[in-house]
């Protein structure tokens, strides 16, 4: 995974079946992937129209230019997760040029956490998509300060545009920004505004409020041959459990049992993650920025482990940890072990496999990720720390 926010948008990327309109990763169109990174790379080289190059000329290790948005990939010096945080909005605001330590704060909101996305979670009263609509394009420039009612965007700074609607459409409803931000993919703001009915489940009823969602819901559209399920939702803690009610009951239990455990692993959790939703169908498992997808389980205790590593990959990718090689290479095993840990303390006894460590070393690798663990287990006490 990469060093730097959104790149856990596309962590762990697994569909089984794919038809020729589907496809939106060069690993589907001749790119032999064998590892996450090689999937990421896949993932931001077709979308840059460069699937004709060879897999190992895509990004590797270094943000390279058309992938970078974190002013931590532009020369800051980010040692933090807060700093890391702020590059991202500052890259968002085109603040790069100014010192990294000017930039607390910048696209954050007065009030707000560091894990705020959208003016409705800062004070504004959003009661329609359309409110979380303007909330979420508010907040990426800046405006929660300003009435909620007046938030409806007609202008974005250069550099931020993703949709036609920030390009001159004129867009009032749910329906006509998505209908924008197709279009501005396809490359089609020049002409009259288009009605994409049914382009993803966000046009066909789901509840979409972030931006993972709408790449969740376009997915699960092309997946089931348009067809969207209703899935429903609960809040627990202020985490989304999204699915069947077998699904939110487990896993609405295995949050309960970190609370009362392991309330440390549970701080862990609950300050980052914003969705656990129910893996659909074909749709793959894994992280996807501040979500992940995950089936029933066989236990309510594996599925708390289970949290944990996902919510692990999570910090992980936001704290910028991938610059060193090894922390790539070593990205499940180190995951894994965090799990393992974190189950015996809550659940003692419980098996959770160890396959992907002993793969790990059985490859020959020496590199010892201890370290890596170990600052994991660190941060979740110090987040813990600050919740009392």
């Amino acid at each position: 995974m990469k060093p730097k926010l959104c790149t856990a948008l596309i962590a762990l990327i697994c569909f089984c079946a794919t038809a020729a309109a589907q496809i939106d990763n060069c690993c589907f169109a001749g790119w032999q992937c064998n590892s996450d990174q090689e999937w990421i790379n896949g993932y931001h080289a077709y979308l840059n129209g460069e699937c004709a190059a060879p897999a190992q000329s895509q990004p590797g290790t270094s943000a390279q230019t058309g992938l970078i948005d974190n002013c931590c990939q532009a020369g800051w010096q980010c040692n933090s997760d807060q700093d890391w945080v702020n590059g991202y909005h500052a890259y968002l605001s085109g603040q790069c040029a100014a010192p990294a330590q000017s930039q607390a704060g910048t696209g954050a909101q007065t009030g707000a956490s560091s894990q705020t996305d959208n003016c409705c979670f800062a004070g504004w009263q959003c009661n329609t998509d359309q409110e979380w609509v303007n909330g979420y394009h508010a907040y990426q420039n800046g405006q929660c300060a300003a009435p909620a009612q007046s938030q409806v965007a007609t202008s974005t700074p250069a550099g931020m545009i993703d949709n036609c609607c920030q390009a001159g459409w004129q867009c009032q409803t749910a329906q006509e920004w998505s209908n924008g931000f197709y279009a501005y993919r396809d490359n089609q703001c020049g002409s009259a505004p288009q009605v994409y009915s049914a382009y993803s489940c966000c046009d066909l009823g789901w509840n979409c409020a972030f931006e993972f969602d709408y790449i969740m819901a376009r997915w699960v559209y092309t997946d089931n041959d348009r067809w969207c399920n209703m899935p429903r939702q609960e809040v627990f803690d202020g985490v989304i459990i999204e699915g069947s009610d077998a699904f939110i009951a487990q896993h609405k239990a295995a949050m309960r049992l970190l609370n009362s455990r392991a309330p440390e692993w549970y701080a862990y959790v609950v300050n980052i993650i914003k969705k656990i939703r129910e893996s659909p169908g074909k749709t793959g498992h894994g992280t996807l920025h501040k979500s992940f997808n995950l089936p029933v389980w066989h236990s309510i205790e594996y599925a708390a482990a289970i949290i944990v590593h996902e919510t692990c990959h999570v910090h992980r990718s936001f704290a910028g940890v991938h610059t060193h090689e090894y922390e790539n290479i070593a990205e499940e095993p180190i995951c894994d072990q965090l799990a393992i840990e974190a189950l015996q303390q809550f659940s003692p006894g419980t098996y959770y496999s160890g396959r992907r460590i002993d793969e790990y070393f059985g490859s020959g690798h020496t590199w010892d990720f201890t370290p890596s663990v170990r600052r994991e287990w660190q941060r979740a006490r110090d987040i813990y720390a600050q919740t009392r």
